[in-house]
Order: structure tokens, then sequence, then C-alpha cells
């Protein structure tokens, strides 16, 4: 398991986007052989611009399409090593309290109604945060109980700077950016930690938005009060770092993960080298594991072989097994 190293989420207010919200950033600093976040900012008005105010909850009000280039990522120069890679994942979180506790999602969401903050699952199975990152790569928290394995979210220039916003959605249907997302007003939360390889991941941080209505200004504020009590406890910090699609559990989804695939295929029990946990028999359910997380952990900002190679290899295997069969 990855060491952690506890996070400082620095807010910064010193300027106001083309949505007309405050401009935030998590500043990222290569330290000791691992990412951290800190820096310095202003989160509003009422303090001196470069005070440092620590943040780990990033909250805004969604935008005229049910989304948000805020947070973006900053490094100053030298802050990082030049050129390189740093993706996200998005976290699970586990409800402690309200009519949902014991819940574990990577999405949670709010109606904003009643005097308590409750937290629980999304309107319906199709909801998901999505972040878009580097080269329009994109991965969508949703239901799920495991982490979610991103992409590429930046990368830093020669000089080991950054500053880059992507783009984050609230969608309510389950095919992203299709133009039909309309998600019920409430509150939408969820947990991300940027890594790189060689380096140790950051801790995890939260990222909250609301929709539009007036209604929810005041519960908004006790939402982000209620992530702020819980920013050591609510993303589990002992999680174990094994992916989907990670068959053979050594940090990436490569060809070996492909090879064990293939030579499983179909099986109840599998090879020794196959060390992650496993629902048998193997079939599509881990098929598309590996294609959703295709060149986690290799490095590669455009994974090789391209996805369609992959679909193609599996079909093919597939076919050729079910004929072997019949």
């Amino acid at each position: 398991m990855r060491t952690h190293l506890i996070a400082t989420l620095l807010l910064s207010g010193l300027a106001v986007t083309a949505w007309g919200q405050a401009h935030t950033d998590v500043y990222v600093v290569e330290q000791s052989g691992a990412l951290t976040t800190n820096g310095f900012g202003c989160p509003d008005n009422g303090c001196l611009a470069g005070e440092p105010v620590e943040a780990r909850v990033f909250a805004n009000t969604l935008g005229d399409f049910n989304g948000l280039g805020n947070p973006g990522f900053r490094a100053l120069g030298g802050d990082l090593p030049g050129r390189l890679d740093v993706s996200w994942d998005f976290m699970p979180m586990t409800v402690d309290s309200g009519s949902s506790a014991g819940l574990t999602s990577t999405l949670l969401y709010w109606d904003g109604l009643g005097p308590e903050v409750d937290f629980g699952a999304p309107p319906t199975i199709d909801y998901a945060i999505v972040f878009q990152g580097k080269d329009n790569l994109t991965a969508r928290a949703d239901s799920s109980d495991q982490i979610v394995p991103g992409a590429v979210a930046f990368s830093s220039t020669p000089a080991g700077s950054t500053h880059t916003h992507g783009f984050f959605l609230v969608d309510s249907t389950a095919d992203t950016f299709d133009g039909q997302s309309d998600p019920d007003p409430g509150i939408y939360l969820t947990s991300m930690r940027l890594r790189a390889d060689t380096l140790d991941e950051t801790d995890p941080f939260f990222v909250m938005f609301r929709t539009q209505e007036a209604s929810l200004s005041a519960p908004f504020g006790l939402a982000q009060t209620w992530v702020n009590d819980r920013v050591d406890t609510l993303a589990d910090l002992l999680v174990e770092d094994v992916f989907p699609g990670d068959f053979n559990t050594d940090g990436a989804i490569d060809n070996a993960d492909l090879n064990l695939l293939l030579n499983n295929w179909g099986e109840e029990t599998v090879d020794p080298d196959w060390t992650a946990a496993l629902t048998p028999p193997v079939n599509n359910d881990e098929l598309n594991a590996l294609l959703n997380g295709w060149g986690f952990g290799t490095g590669a900002a455009v994974p090789e072989p391209g996805t369609g190679v992959l679909i193609g290899l599996a079909a093919t295997f597939v076919v050729g097994a079910g004929r072997r069969r019949d």
C-alpha cells in the first residue's frame, strides 16, 4: 500500500471565471518523493490577496450547462518534475450519519431539504460527476464503491509548472456530454486524489457542486461544514490500491492483464498470476474493467494498443472460445 501524506489544499480566489464563480485551484507540489497539494490563495474579498487559507473542500455552483471549470490545478516553476503526467482518481466515500449511514460511493447526493445534512445515493444509477482532463479523456464518479481510475489531468511544463483547468459536469444520463444532462436540484459530492508514476499520491480532497436554485444556498453552507468535519474519514485513506482490471495487482493495467484475461476466459478458477479478487467466471465484467482502466499505471498518455484493438482482440478470443466449446 502506498504512503499517504496529509494534503493541504489551498483555495485561490484571485480571479473570476466566465461562469461568475470564484477561481479555485489545487496547488500541487512534489516533496520527498510524493505528490502533495499546497500553495496560497484567497477565497473571497474578505481576506488579503495571497493570505494562505487551508482547504480540502472545493465547492461551487454549477454553470448554465451543469458544468464548471473549477477547481483547476496549479504548480509554480520547480514545484514538480518537468514534463510530469499527473493523473486523478475518484475515491469512494462512506457516509457516517443520516438515513444512508454506511453507504459507500464515489458520488453522494443531498437534495438540501430538512434541517440536517443527509447525503445518500444519487437520484438514479445513471448520475455521475464527470471530469474531463488532458486530451479530453474522462472518467465518471458514479455509484461505484471502488476507486475509479482516471486519466492524465495535466502535464507539467519542462520547468515543472502548470496552471490547468479541466471541466467538471454533473451528468444525469448514461451518455457523457450528450447535451441532455438535467440533474435534479441538490448538492453533489465526490472525492479525488492525484497520482504520478514513481511518486506517492496525495490524500483525498473533495469537490462539491450545487444546482442554481437560490433555496440551496444555506444547505450548501451546511454541506461544506459537514464535509470539512470529515475530511480525514469520509474517504478511506486505508483503501487498498487494487484497481479494477489490474488482475495481477502490479499497479498497472497493461498487456500482462490482457493476457491473463484471454488465457482464463470463461474459467471458474484462474492461474496463480491472477492475484486480484475475482467473482467467477471470467467474463464481460472483467473485460469491461480492463477496457475502462487500460493504460492505468503505465505512464502512457495515449494507451497502446488502443481500445479498438483491445475490443477486437477480446471479441476474437470470445468468438474462438465459444466455437471451441460448441
